[in-house]
């Protein structure tokens, strides 16, 4: 008995990234990690954080259409990085502020023309700062590391908003 509740249990739990192979849009549906309010975290530039990311992926020319000015910048991703502690969750960071405020920045992987990879492992973010002509600033992390680095414009990113605060 407990041989077939814990291949029930394992089958129940896939079944999430086995829809989500077929269709992104069901996957997604399954997780309560979209919409949220705005979190004031203490940064230097009074910049608030999106407590939820946008549904689905974007490549950058998607992501610049639709979301704009309310993608953060290079800069604003660098300052959420310096500023705050970052704690690995198992499937993506919690983002802790000094005033003890946070969000959670899921590891939702990144999509390559069809293909999603590196669910739970891996989290990729855009920026609104362009770098080259075919290549923008975003977020990459895994479990022992977040760095910002340049990424193909093409690739399938999460998206988490900004908005200004005036302090």
């Amino acid at each position: 008995m407990k041989k077939i509740c814990y291949i029930f249990l394992v089958l129940l739990l896939a079944q999430p990234y086995l829809v989500f192979a077929k269709n992104e849009s069901t996957f997604w549906g399954k997780f309560n990690i979209f919409g949220g309010k705005y979190v004031d975290l203490g940064l230097p530039s009074g910049t608030l954080w999106k407590s939820k990311n946008e549904k689905g992926f974007y490549d950058y020319t998607s992501a610049m259409e639709k979301f704009g000015n309310k993608l953060p910048t290079k800069e604003q991703m660098q300052e959420l990085k310096d500023h705050c502690k970052w704690i690995w969750t198992g499937n993506g960071y919690k983002v802790v502020g000094k005033n003890n405020n946070f969000i959670v920045l899921p590891a939702s992987g990144y999509r390559l023309t069809t293909n999603i990879t590196d669910i739970n492992s891996a989290g990729f973010y855009w920026s609104q700062t362009k770098n080259y002509s075919s290549s923008a600033w975003c977020f990459r992390f895994y479990s022992k590391n977040v760095v910002l680095e340049d990424n193909g414009c093409s690739a399938g990113h999460s998206i988490r908003l900004v908005k200004n605060h005036s302090k």
